[in-house]
């Protein structure tokens, strides 16, 4: 059954090549899997100055009523599923289909998830512990595949921005900024991935009061050049 995670800690960081976290380098942050390259491999590396371990599991990944929602996937293969690590290891985690996925001529999207398992020290005692959660974005396409986004922006009741994603395309778009298109230099940094297929709507807590517009960057995991998109911003 399909469940609706959200992570107590989510330290990805997608523009870059490596995710740090407390005591812990991942990269790449993105694994990119085609027909001919059905395997990927990320490294984790242990920064701290003390042993940890890690749990590692696979999840399909899909979009609905502006949620991402992950399911288990038996055809997603997580090896090995956990991970101990001395203070300065690393170690290579492998990723990967066991059979190309009925995809229907769209890109497949899964996630990695990356949890710290509490250690055997016994001092957690009656104290919350609060662990690292990191998800990694994982995409299965073929060549050719490409997202076809539409945007609308609107202010909600609480007058802040949210921007709506249409994306009709055949593969994922991510949004990785937000700015008044009249400042167009004060950029936001954000995280949307908007799946193929999908909807998916980013509300923004800064209200942008004065704006008229705003301009969007758009980018994806198999492209290095972000593209910008203006629009209107409507009323409620």
């Amino acid at each position: 059954m399909p469940v609706r995670l959200i992570p107590a800690v989510l330290a990805t960081q997608m523009l870059s090549l490596v995710a740090r976290g407390d005591g812990i380098s991942i990269y790449p942050t993105t694994i990119l899997l085609d027909p001919d390259h059905k395997v990927g491999t990320v490294t984790i590396l242990n920064r701290g100055d003390s042993d940890a371990s890690y749990e590692l599991a696979g999840y399909r990944w899909s979009q609905s009523n502006d949620e991402d929602v992950l399911a288990p996937d038996r055809a997603f293969v997580v090896t090995p599923p956990v991970v101990s690590l001395r203070a300065g290891e690393e170690r290579l985690v492998r990723v990967g289909l066991l059979s190309a996925p009925e995809t229907g001529g769209t890109e497949q999207a899964y996630r990695l998830r990356i949890s710290e398992l509490p250690n055997d020290d016994g001092a957690g005692g009656a104290n919350l512990n609060v662990r690292l959660q990191l998800l990694l974005p994982v995409f299965e396409a073929r060549p050719g595949m490409n997202g076809q986004i539409g945007f609308n922006a609107h202010r909600n009741t609480q007058g802040n921005i949210c921007i709506e994603g249409d994306n009709q395309g055949d593969a994922h778009v991510k949004l990785v900024w937000i700015a008044d298109a009249d400042k167009p230099d004060k950029k936001m940094p954000v995280q949307k991935y908007v799946l193929a297929g999908s909807r998916s709507t980013l509300c923004m807590d800064e209200a942008f009061d004065a704006a008229r517009s705003v301009t969007v960057g758009v980018t994806s995991a198999r492209q290095r050049d972000v593209e910008p998109y203006e629009m209107p911003i409507t009323a409620p």
